[in-house]
């Protein structure tokens, strides 16, 4: 049985933050649940060429693993990305005051939502500088272990304030069909893993958002690469390189796999460079980001383009037999697929 990714120290010697304990895990899901008001996801966006014309483009061949992107890609989020992975916030510090102010006045915080925002966002900022001096470049914080020294709460405490300021400012909510997705996947053989910009809820907001766990949406342990665990942010291609190394030990090759995302800079150009398949989604206005006149997007093109989870089954040739992977064996002329 497949063990949870093994996660190195980083450049600076401090230990990796641990996986929640079950019980806490079961206490932030059972919170998120009551929590996470409604979202839905924009209409698809038009799109210029050349995505445009790759839109719906089956893949030369099935894959042997799925990999996606969390937020704005398997989930429609609020804000389209997770609140502590970028160094300025999406949803910035006026988004949602009323309902943020209700939080804090919860956690027994006095000062209004605008100043605690700009608090949090300083000190995001400070850690990654302190991260950037030990060559990490594009750094993650352990958003629990932050906002319990930005707060003086305990750290049980300070995970439950960082759950509620995130299913206010930044709720998540399935993207139309990518349950059907992992379904069809999972039942075609293909290892099914994660790489997200993610913090210690993400995983108990899944849960609560699809009403499974990751274990039984088919989601394998040692797939699954967050950055809250890391100190790595995307598009730090350590990431990928992280994955690549969890598969390898599947015997699958970094073409044999397909990484989704929303992202030209976070997700499509570091998994090319890493050797995977990608795919971008863009099924969702609010979180699609091509990066427009960004040059480090420059040239980078995915391999397909997802305008909705609906129909990539027969991109990724889902289901059924698949005769590109029908290969001989041997002289004896015996193929299998």
């Amino acid at each position: 049985m497949p063990r949870p990714l093994r996660v190195p120290a980083d450049p600076g010697g401090r230990s990796p933050p641990g996986p929640l304990a079950p019980e806490e895990h079961a206490r932030l899901v059972s919170f998120l649940r009551d929590r996470t008001p409604p979202v839905r996801p924009l209409p698809p966006p038009d799109l210029p060429e050349p995505f445009s014309s790759l839109a719906g483009r089956p893949l030369p061949r099935r894959p042997r693993a799925l990999i996606l992107d969390v937020y704005g890609t398997l989930v429609s989020s609020g804000a389209g990305e997770v609140g502590t992975a970028a160094e300025t916030a999406e949803s910035g510090p006026d988004a949602g005051p009323a309902a943020l102010a209700e939080v804090l006045k919860e956690f027994g915080i006095r000062e209004g939502p605008s100043r605690f925002e700009e608090r949090l966002l300083e000190e995001i900022r400070a850690e990654h500088r302190a991260a950037r001096e030990t060559g990490v470049p594009w750094p993650e914080v352990d958003g629990a272990a932050l906002l319990a020294r930005l707060t003086g709460l305990s750290l049980p405490e300070a995970r439950l304030l960082g759950a509620a300021r995130e299913a206010v400012l930044n709720p998540a909510a399935p993207m139309p069909g990518a349950a059907e997705l992992l379904d069809s996947a999972r039942s075609s053989g293909l290892a099914l893993g994660l790489v997200s910009n993610a913090q210690y809820y993400t995983e108990p907001a899944l849960e609560a958002a699809f009403g499974r766990s990751l274990d039984s949406l088919g989601f394998e342990p040692d797939l699954r690469v967050w950055s809250w665990r890391l100190g790595r942010a995307k598009p730090d291609p350590e990431l990928f390189r992280i994955l690549a190394r969890a598969l390898a030990s599947r015997r699958i090759s970094p073409d044999e796999a397909v990484y989704v995302g929303n992202d030209l800079l976070n997700d499509m150009a570091p998994a090319r460079a890493a050797g995977f398949r990608t795919a971008l989604f863009a099924g969702d206005a609010r979180s699609l980001r091509l990066r427009a006149g960004d040059d480090r997007v420059e040239g980078v093109l995915p391999d397909t383009v997802l305008p909705t989870f609906l129909a990539a089954s027969a991109v990724f040739r889902l289901g059924g037999r698949d005769p590109f992977l029908c290969v001989p064996l041997g002289p004896g002329g015996s193929f299998r697929s």
